[in-house]
């Protein structure tokens, strides 16, 4: 290995630490309670090295966003759309969305936050939010997918399936939202429950 491409390697092993570490004082302290110092002593490093490779926290925290809607991406593409039931194409996707807020706690957290703070959301570099926004569209494909087929089997209404899936999305992610807002500890299974009933009424809204 030659020296340039050794550097480059130490460069990728030093930002992925720091995004490790970071990673960890963010989901065990919230963003708003980790400095740029707190992360200088977790990886053991100067603020100078830090800034050397990230313009701000804010990049940092764009890294780990930028890995939940990954995740969730991956998760909703895992469904096997050829089994759903066009009669409840929505279901299955709510089941996933549901999985990853539970399991993935602190990702589904991380997303919440950027989305809705506009400050912090506006210091993350652009080409994370470009690979995030392309990420947020791969999670779309398979529910575009299953909503076309029930349209050409006249189960679905001909509907306009981007703005539908944008409200289904919105409503469902709005019922979760309301407990983070309100830092309420939900009964996961009463609000599996209610997403469920919820997702039940949004599809038959849209049965031919």
């Amino acid at each position: 290995m030659g020296t340039r491409e050794r550097k480059e390697r130490e460069l990728a092993e030093r930002k992925q630490l720091i995004i490790n570490k970071s990673k960890e004082l963010f989901f065990e302290y919230g963003f708003n309670n980790v400095s740029v110092s707190d992360i200088c002593k977790a990886v053991e490093y100067g603020q100078s090295a830090i800034y050397s490779i990230f313009a701000s926290k804010e990049e940092i925290y764009g890294y780990i966003y930028l890995e939940a809607m990954v995740i969730l991406a991956d998760h909703i593409n895992a469904i096997d759309i050829g089994k759903i039931n066009l009669k409840h194409p929505l279901y299955d996707f709510t089941l996933e969305i549901f999985e990853f807020y539970e399991k993935y706690n602190p990702y589904y957290t991380a997303l919440f936050f950027l989305d809705s703070n506009h400050v912090a959301l506006s210091k993350i570099p652009l080409y994370l939010l470009e690979q995030k926004y392309k990420e947020k569209e791969r999670a779309m494909i398979p529910v575009r997918e299953v909503m076309h087929r029930g349209i050409a089997q006249h189960i679905i209404q001909d509907i306009e399936v981007d703005r539908v899936i944008f409200t289904y999305f919105s409503s469902i992610l709005g019922i979760i939202n309301t407990y983070l807002v309100e830092n309420i500890e939900p009964d996961n299974i009463a609000l599996k429950e209610m997403i469920i009933e919820h997702v039940g009424i949004y599809e038959r809204g849209l049965w031919q």
